[in-house]
């Protein structure tokens, strides 16, 4: 059986481990022996965060990606401007900090840099400009559209690929990422379609997910609800456990707030009665393949006594049929996390959910 939803992928190093240190005290020792006391006093060396050198001239191409959604598909046609991508693609994506910074000075100002760079703006535009179609076609409110755009980044291949974090426009266009690529994309989505986001960093884990202000689901100590990004999930549901780790997600988040956008999320009653339904099917279907193992030997055991046999068969089949609604309940689930109103409608016709 799978945890639900199924796991999530874990950062596989710590941000730490890309910043440069700079030689602040050598730094001022050389100034002041240089006889310049007088220029330098009070100025501090300044934090240089990643940032985006287009490269003039490198081609465009446009990128189409198409991903399930409620009862259909979408596609997604997004024109990237090569000098932008390819000059992501070349920067440096370290950030230069002053030794002895703090990681609450910098840490939020390195992971915004991802998504803020002012040079990815037309990117943002031509994307939410996908996405705001389809909200219009399907006449979207403002749930089901955190969800189109949830699912859509969800949606994108999960590859985990080592070393700092990607810039959105990249992630993207190269159709893949990893926990920060995906959260990146997805917080600068939501954040300016004015949703109140924030970036849920797990420095113990090496993980990273979105927040997103809701009522009745807040993720442990803080105000958001958890929205993970490497796989298809449903707002307000964490991952039981970081898929190819040991560790579960047990630690409190940096929280770095994204934008600032005021709307938040309003559909955790559904996702959580969804959530409540899976497990209870989950749960059952442990328990009756236990149950039907241990009725199909005590059935060897009589095979001699026909009416004990005939018994423990009607017995045994029963709960054969009740095994089967909860796997088909499980199944249908987790094969529907792109469309959480037809789940919830599909559960509540059988009674799995109020009505």
């Amino acid at each position: 059986m799978h945890p639900f939803p199924r796991g999530s992928r874990a950062l596989p190093r710590r941000h730490r481990q890309y910043i440069a240190l700079t030689t602040v005290l050598a730094t001022v020792f050389l100034l002041l022996a240089a006889g310049c006391t007088g220029v330098f006093p009070g100025i501090r060396p300044q934090i240089v965060y990643p940032s985006i050198e287009p490269i003039e001239g490198a081609p465009s191409h446009p990128v189409t990606f198409t991903y399930a959604f409620e009862g259909g598909t979408v596609t997604l046609t997004v024109p990237i401007n090569g000098s932008v991508f390819y000059g992501a693609q070349r920067a440096v994506k370290n950030a230069s900090v002053p030794r002895g910074t703090p990681d609450a000075d910098w840490v939020p100002g390195y992971y915004l840099a991802f998504l803020s760079d002012p040079h990815q703006d037309g990117f943002y535009q031509d994307l939410l400009s996908q996405f705001r179609r389809i909200r219009d076609e399907k006449r979207l409110g403002s749930d089901r559209y955190l969800e189109l755009m949830a699912v859509g980044v969800q949606s994108l291949p999960y590859r985990e690929k080592g070393g700092p974090p990607h810039f959105a426009v990249e992630t993207f266009a190269e159709r893949t990422g990893d926990c920060d690529d995906k959260s990146l994309l997805l917080a600068g989505l939501l954040s300016r379609e004015g949703y109140r986001v924030s970036l849920l960093v797990f420095d113990a884990e090496d993980h990273m997910a979105v927040g997103i202000t809701a009522d009745g689901c807040g993720y442990r100590n803080t105000s958001f609800a958890f929205l993970e990004s490497t796989n298809l999930s449903l707002v307000g549901i964490p991952p039981e456990r970081i898929e190819g780790a040991i560790a579960t997600l047990s630690s409190d988040p940096l929280i770095i707030p994204v934008g600032s956008g005021t709307t938040a999320y309003g559909a955790c009653g559904e996702t959580l009665a969804i959530h409540t339904a899976f497990v209870a099917a989950d749960d059952a279907v442990d328990s009756l393949e236990q149950q039907l193992a241990a009725k199909k030997a005590e059935m060897d055991r009589v095979r001699g006594n026909p009416a004990e046999y005939n018994r423990l068969v009607s017995d045994y089949n029963r709960r054969v049929d009740e095994h089967n609604r909860n796997v088909e309940v499980s199944n249908y689930i987790v094969r529907h996390l792109h469309d959480r109103p037809g789940t919830y409608r599909w559960l509540r016709s059988r009674g799995l959910v109020p009505a």
